[in-house]
């Protein structure tokens, strides 16, 4: 790829994510209020770890319960929890300002207050499921790794104790090689990515009527649509996982500049998240808190977490969309490299090592303490609640 070509995409990204940046800031104070809907399993999945993650809100809710009946007062801290914390919802995205890649949170649907130790057990949940799905969208849907004793538990613990006390921590060699991603390879799968894109657009038909006011409302709302060139949009509701039955909507635009580069802009509707138990919620609160944290550059951090630039919230009548510029994720190769590699015991507690520093803000030294002493306690009630949760949720029932 020519250099001048490979100039002209960052340029045309750099100013498309500091214009997204702004706006962010002028919509993140804003409340945006929405009702919370009844907690309910409505679809049966077999495999327990998709069931897992697609049932978050009933989890929390059988889990709360669980924790305030099993846990002492010192392990009931509560904080700002992710929710839904498993290997897809962190993303390794080249950030074309800085010429480098960076570790992100990509999934704030779940994220509010609730006890930190759910937050632990909800990941605990995902890695004790017998069958582990790899979750590289190039693979085989039906390809699995399993085994009852997959993970060591106790060293992914530990990790997490870790992540709290801000230890130092190596890293597994596929995340060292992702976050080292050249520019011009970034570029080159951007636009690789971009051309998947471009062929979904051309499919899609013009919006229903009815869609057409929602589409309007976000096309005013934000710079980066109404100041460039909207070349196509379409819209679909969410199929999987906890976000089922969300709407989305998905914008192609074009820079107005020489070169005219390309980028490709969602809109995802939020509703409560699934750690949120109340009848409303707030959901500005959402990137708000999350992003105080993710912020927090801890010098003894390996990978800090980062809060995209370019997310922000944007309301539709009573309906909250996320946006977020739709970029390559660089973690599916490096679960796939790791589970090839049989590396999923590092990854798996790298991943709580990160946890427990995205918990360490929150948490206080006696919750530290007496926590790193009550490992059999914490997976005692996590099979606790994995089994009531199982039950409820079983095939058939």
């Amino acid at each position: 790829m020519k250099v001048k070509l490979v100039k002209k995409i960052i340029l045309g990204l750099a100013v498309v994510t500091s214009i997204e940046s702004a706006f962010a800031k002028s919509t993140a104070s804003a409340p945006m209020q929405v009702e919370c809907a009844p907690v309910t399993a409505t679809e049966r999945i077999k495999n327990k770890n998709k069931r897992i993650k697609t049932h978050t809100a009933l989890y929390w809710k059988l889990l709360v319960p669980q924790l305030e009946k099993s846990l002492p007062n010192s392990l009931l801290v509560k904080g700002v929890v992710i929710g839904d914390f498993h290997y897809s919802n962190i993303g390794i995205y080249y950030n074309f300002d800085t010429t480098k890649s960076e570790l992100v949170l990509n999934d704030l649907d779940d994220a509010g207050t609730n006890y930190l130790v759910g937050d632990l057990l909800k990941y605990f949940s995902f890695l004790r499921t017998e069958e582990v799905e790899i979750e590289q969208k190039g693979k085989k849907k039906d390809k699995k790794v399993t085994g009852k004793d997959l993970y060591d538990l106790e060293k992914v613990f530990n990790a997490y104790i870790d992540g709290l006390r801000n230890k130092t921590r190596s890293t597994p060699p596929a995340f060292q090689s992702a976050m080292a991603v050249p520019q011009n390879k970034a570029v080159e799968k951007f636009n690789k990515e971009l051309g998947k894109e471009l062929a979904k657009f051309a499919k899609v038909e013009e919006l229903d009527a009815k869609l057409l006011p929602i589409a309007n409302d976000l096309q005013k709302a934000n710079p980066v649509l109404s100041t460039n060139t909207i070349l196509a949009k379409k819209f679909e509701v969410n199929d999987s996982g906890s976000s089922v039955g969300q709407k989305r909507f998905t914008f192609l635009i074009e820079k107005q500049s020489p070169g005219h580069p390309k980028a490709v802009i969602e809109f995802k509707q939020l509703t409560c998240a699934a750690s949120n138990l109340n009848r409303s919620q707030d959901l500005s609160q959402i990137p708000k808190t999350v992003s105080a944290y993710l912020n927090q550059q801890s010098s003894s951090a390996v990978l800090p977490f980062v809060l995209p630039a370019n997310e922000s919230l944007v309301k539709s009548g009573k309906e909250v969309y996320l946006l977020r510029m739709k970029q390559p994720n660089y973690m599916e190769k490096v679960v796939e490299t790791c589970t090839e590699n049989n590396q999923l015991q590092e990854l798996a507690e790298l991943f709580a090592y990160l946890l427990g520093q995205f918990h360490s803000k929150s948490a206080n030294n006696v919750f530290v303490d007496e926590l790193a002493k009550s490992s059999e306690l914490i997976f005692k009630t996590c099979h606790e609640s994995q089994k009531a949760f199982l039950e409820e949720t079983e095939i058939g029932k």
